[in-house]
């Protein structure tokens, strides 16, 4: 299989090197230079120091508001430069003040307002979610940075995180991959893996959540909210294909990153 590979941590459950992956020429992402990842707070010092030292971790890009790295606040070596680059403002993930003043990060707040819509609403949700991180100017310039970051930071390797490392990550790292020439059938494959480290937390939050929510749409809902399904990568790319007729075409009128700017991409972190 042609996907990222999971890191050998026991704090972390779903940070992957995406060396290894091929491209559609043949060429291959050099490994030990570029992760995704979940957040970091509890990272235990065991796995801080094997990301220092054995993966030589230096630059840490953070996709999270500054709310979310308030609640939960990357746990780094202070070598490692720690760079915000929120994906989505507050107001886009619908922060409330009552979420705000929470003296701890919950999803009981959220979970019930989507419940008080009808049908699945948790998956249009999401797609919508999707398409907004490709459609929006502020959602859009952030991952262009995000790609330029990459392209500058030289010092060791870098990591990319958001929350869970499923949504913002895996929308960056879909553009990422297709600028880097992966092909698509790859990009989803690896897009959908994140479901398989982050499952035993998903169960063990719904079974938390039912003790407070009665509704027996809780779990497909949860599932809709905070699994990966093929749908919402399948809704991007579609969007990005029926709109602009090619990845190429996106990438150079709505991202605006340059062909100077791909090949430098591509000289960095391919072999």
């Amino acid at each position: 299989m042609n996907i990222s590979q999971k890191l050998p941590l026991d704090s972390l459950i779903n940070t992957r090197d995406l060396g290894g992956i091929k491209t559609k020429d043949g060429k291959m992402i050099k490994k030990g230079l570029i992760f995704r990842s979940g957040k970091l707070n509890n990272c235990s010092e065991k796995d801080i120091k094997t990301l220092y030292e054995k993966y030589n971790l230096r630059t840490v890009i953070d996709f999270r508001t500054e709310h979310e790295n308030r609640q939960s606040p990357d746990r780094l070596y202070k070598d490692i430069k720690r760079i915000a680059n929120p994906i989505l403002t507050e107001a886009q993930m619908g922060i409330t003040r009552e979420e705000k003043e929470a003296k701890r990060p919950s999803n009981l707040l959220f979970i019930k307002r989507i419940l008080n819509n009808e049908g699945r609403y948790g998956l249009e949700f999401m797609k919508g979610l999707y398409l907004n991180f490709i459609e929006n100017d502020f959602c859009t310039q952030q991952y262009a940075n995000f790609i330029r970051l990459l392209i500058s930071e030289n010092r060791g390797s870098i990591l990319y995180h958001c929350s869970v490392g499923k949504d913002r990550v895996g929308t960056g790292t879909i553009i990422l991959l297709n600028l880097l020439g992966v092909d698509q059938k790859d990009i989803l494959e690896d897009f959908v893996l994140t479901n398989e480290y982050i499952e035993p937390e998903i169960k063990k939050e719904i079974e938390e959540l039912s003790k407070d929510i009665k509704d027996p749409r809780l779990e497909e809902t949860y599932r809709d909210l905070y699994s990966v399904r093929v749908a919402y990568g399948e809704a991007l790319i579609n969007y990005i294909k029926n709109n602009f007729g090619s990845f190429d075409n996106y990438r150079k009128n709505v991202l605006k990153i340059t062909d100077e700017e791909v090949e430098l991409l591509k000289k960095k972190f391919l072999i």
